[in-house]
């Protein structure tokens, strides 16, 4: 989680096991985050989807027949944060949050947390990132 300056905030890592198909996993991933942002009363997110189907079905459900039930579970979720937005973002442009999310399956970091800040691990990485005003 980030400020509108690109200072990290927050950061978190969860591994979910059992899900047997992308559309699972991704549905589980945005509900927790989803949940994990109206847990600290955030009342004011945007949230960054990669292009691909679930992003398509915010964008145009109506084009998205077979997500309707998802996207209609998951904007319930999102009444519970007051003013949100899904945006599209491709992983080049949210690198920090891939690399986190990947540590998980090329590391086997399974230990689900959260924590202030970024991780220590990438801390040059988060600053040459952020936008100094």
């Amino acid at each position: 989680m980030r400020d509108d300056r690109g200072q990290v905030l927050l950061h978190s890592r969860r591994a979910f096991g059992n899900l047997t198909t992308k559309k699972d996993s991704q549905i589980t991933c945005v509900l927790w985050a989803i949940e994990s942002m109206a847990s600290h009363k955030l009342s004011k997110v945007l949230f960054a989807f990669e292009p691909g189907d679930l992003l398509f079905a915010f964008v145009r459900p109506k084009a998205w027949p077979s997500f309707a039930l998802q996207v209609s579970e998951l904007t319930h979720f999102f009444e519970k944060i007051g003013d949100w937005k899904v945006v599209e973002e491709n992983v080049v442009s949210n690198k920090g949050a891939s690399l986190i999310a990947q540590s998980v399956v090329k590391d086997g970091r399974l230990q689900s947390y959260v924590a202030v800040g970024h991780p220590l691990w990438l801390h040059q990485f988060f600053e040459g990132e952020r936008i100094f005003l």
